[in-house]
Parts: C-alpha cells; sequence; structure tokens
C-alpha cells in the first residue's frame, strides 16, 4: 500500500502536491475548525487570469462579500446625495411588486439552465470556474449564508445601478440611461468575456422589469435578482457536490486495492 502511494504520488506534478486541505474557523459561528477537502489544488485559470480557490476560507468570503457589496450600496447613496437623486425613491413595497419579482425570476432561470446544459466551450468554461472556484465555498455556507449572499447581491446591486445610475441619466436620455447602466452592469460581472455579456443581457432584463409595474418600482428587479443568486448558489453548490473530488478518488483507490 505504502509503495503504490508513494507511486501515485510521485506521478502528481508540483502543483498537484500542495495543500489538500484548509482549516477554516468561523469565529462566532462554531467552536470547532471545519476541515475543507478541495475539488483541486490547481489553481483555475479564466480568459487568461489565475484563480486559486485554497486562498479563500468561508469566513473571508463572506466578509469580503459583504464589504464589496456594502461598499456599492454606500457608494449609490454617496453619489445620490451628490447628484441630487435618492437611490430608492422608486422603491415601492407591495406584494404585488414582490409577486412581480418571483415570477420574473422564471425567465432568468430558464436561461441558467439552458447555460448550464449546453456543450458550448465558453459555457463549459464558466460552469467550471463557478463550480471550482466558489463550489468549495459554498459547500460550506449554510442556508442563511446563501440566503445572505442573494439579498446583498439583490439589494446592493440594483440599489446602484438601477436605483441610481439608471435614474440619474434617465433624466437626461433614457436609451442612454439603458445602456451606459447595463454595460456597467456587465463589466462589474467579467468573469468571463460571455459572462459578462450575459450579465449585461440580464441586466437589461432588469432595467425593462422596473416598468412591470403601474409605475417604476425598484423592488421587482431586487426580488427577481435576490431570488435568481439564491437558486444560482444552490445549483453551483450540487453541481459540486455531486462531482468526484480528490479525497473520493482516493479512498476508490485505496478500497480497490
Amino acid at each position: 500500500m505504502s509503495s503504490e502511494n508513494a507511486r501515485l504520488g510521485a506521478d502528481r506534478g508540483p502543483e498537484d502536491n500542495r495543500s489538500d486541505h484548509v482549516i477554516l474557523r468561523i469565529a462566532g459561528w462554531q467552536s470547532r475548525p471545519t476541515v475543507v477537502k478541495l475539488t483541486s489544488a490547481k489553481a483555475h485559470r479564466v480568459s487568461g487570469k489565475k484563480f486559486n480557490s485554497e486562498s479563500l476560507s468561508v469566513s473571508r468570503f463572506l466578509l469580503g462579500a459583504a464589504i464589496f457589496e456594502g461598499a456599492l450600496f454606500a457608494a449609490a447613496f454617496v453619489l445620490g446625495k451628490v447628484l441630487g437623486i435618492w437611490p430608492t425613491s422608486q422603491l415601492i413595497w407591495s406584494w404585488e411588486g414582490a409577486r412581480l419579482g418571483l415570477l420574473a425570476t422564471i425567465p432568468m432561470l430558464l436561461l441558467f439552465a439552458a447555460s448550464w446544459l449546453t456543450t458550448n466551450r465558453s459555457f463549459r468554461q464558466i460552469r467550471e470556474f463557478l463550480r471550482d472556484f466558489l463550489g468549495p465555498i459554498l459547500d460550506e455556507c449554510g442556508l442563511l449564508d446563501l440566503i445572505g449572499l442573494a439579498l446583498l447581491a439583490g439589494v446592493c446591486e440594483e440599489v446602484l445601478f438601477r436605483g441610481l445610475i439608471w435614474q440619474f441619466i434617465t433624466t437626461f436620455n433614457p436609451t442612454l440611461a439603458v445602456l451606459v447602466t447595463n454595460v456597467l452592469f456587465g463589466l462589474a460581472h467579467s468573469i468571463t468575456p460571455l459572462y459578462a455579456w450575459l450579465a449585461g443581457l440580464i441586466g437589461l432584463y432588469l432595467t425593462a422589469l422596473m416598468s412591470l409595474g403601474a409605475e417604476p418600482n425598484l423592488l421587482i428587479p431586487m426580488v427577481a435578482h435576490t431570488v435568481y443568486d439564491f437558486v444560482a448558489f444552490l445549483l453551483v453548490r450540487w453541481d459540486y457536490r455531486r462531482c468526484p473530488r480528490e479525497g473520493d478518488l482516493d479512498h476508490d483507490e485505496e478500497t480497490d486495492s
């Protein structure tokens, strides 16, 4: 057994021999460390950029997401003060708005499912990145963590892009407002060029949702964005869990031997 393991170890490249485990401790959430088995010790390359999921822990990921999205939210109100635009002035809390937002999520999820199932190389690259980079982190997140992440993105990003930017530019040129808002929205999600393009299309759809009710309502795209992100997180986590990982393969090899 030891000679066989030594042979397998010799066959692995220097990147594969990086540490297989990361100890994650979430202060205040659990008293014992959580050991995460990562999908791969390799850094993942997407569109020429190098990503390494080993460098992230659950607590750092959640904190980073909260800081980033919170900064967008704060920037919206600071800039709104300067420009004389209140970012939530078109936010109307109503059951009708929430219902329309939920229904509006369906086309977005159908698009997500279609891109998930296609064999196109560019789409598969996005799926593999999400699974290998976000999967290990999302796998350790609880349901409340995922809800919190989705709420942060759905609320903070909509307040900035459609609550402030779109509303401000619309006062000068509605067409230009739609173009600028969603180009910026796509660039903010530029994991790959294709992903940025798809995000821009989703941004166009979210902007159109503003006028879905009797009067412009930011709540509709907020709800749609939040629910879409939450379901997407669940699907990425499911995809990660269903794929064989290094630990599973090692266990199978030991069993066979």
